[in-house]
């Protein structure tokens, strides 16, 4: 999927699918997408992932997100019901359901590893929690050889997933939610403290001790917002570094960005659009 025809491919079919967007009923916007993942695991090589709309639907800020157990990825309904969705929300969701096809040729690619150590279909499944049939059953038929081309790139996943890597990875990935927390919370301290220091300099009767407080209320919960803003950023930074992951959204943002550009003359003024 990281080849450069695979890209283009890949965008030219999601370019057609957002001209006819509009016209098309939820169902048949999944379906063109699931057409669109199809062409391009099929062209790597691997069993595609199925796209789902889970129940309770993903955040909105989320666009899809993979779930290799049961080799689906999902997608925000929210965007597949959305008849008038932007371009860059367009792009967005191309680039994020290329960047998660793409995490599930990763897995794939351990699978294919784990045979050619020997592992069998059910070894397989126990060891990656990996219940699709059809994928550990096509594994074994393929295993990967040790002077395979994508035989370095399938070391490097399973090391830092199941390997050498892999208590790190789960600290990493442990992190992102509390430290988005413990940021959402200072951010609203701060929020906070600053509206109260802004209410008690503005009032006649506060005294001196109590508007010198306030301030100093504010600027210590600045200094949490900023220490908590620099360790989420970090984490996230830590995360983006993952091998599975730098891997997955390079491939993804390509993907993204190629799709932007085929809209892009959309955003033109007039006058400057091709007739």
């Amino acid at each position: 999927m990281a080849r450069l025809s695979s890209i283009i491919s890949y965008a030219d079919i999601m370019t057609e699918l957002r001209w006819d967007w509009p016209s098309l009923a939820p169902h048949e916007r999944l379906r063109r997408l699931q057409e669109a993942v199809n062409g391009a695991a099929e062209d790597a090589g691997f069993p595609p992932p199925k796209l789902s709309l889970p129940k309770p639907p993903l955040d909105k800020d989320c666009y899809g997100e993979l779930n290799y157990p049961t080799w689906e990825i999902n997608i925000n309904e929210q965007l597949t019901d959305k008849n008038s969705i932007s371009d860059e929300e367009f792009s967005t969701l191309s680039g994020t359901i290329y960047h998660e096809t793409r995490h599930a040729e990763q897995w794939y690619l351990i699978a294919r590893r784990d045979a050619a150590d020997g592992m069998t279909a059910k070894q397989i499944k126990n060891t990656q929690a990996l219940n699709n049939p059809v994928v550990t059953k096509m594994a074994i038929r393929d295993p990967l050889a040790k002077n395979a081309p994508e035989r370095a790139c399938a070391d490097a996943m399973y090391n830092s997933v199941y390997g050498t890597g892999a208590t790190s990875r789960n600290a990493t990935l442990n992190a992102l939610g509390p430290n988005t927390a413990a940021l959402r919370h200072a951010k609203a301290g701060r929020r906070w403290a600053s509206a109260n220091f802004l209410r008690i300099s503005k009032d006649p009767n506060a005294t001196a001790a109590q508007k010198k407080a306030a301030w100093a209320a504010w600027r210590a919960r600045e200094k949490d917002y900023e220490t908590a803003l620099a360790k989420d950023q970090s984490g996230y930074a830590a995360y983006r570094a993952l091998p599975e992951e730098a891997d997955a959204w390079a491939t993804g943002d390509q993907a993204e960005v190629a799709v932007a550009n085929r809209l892009a003359p959309r955003t033109l003024p007039s006058y400057l659009q091709l007739k």
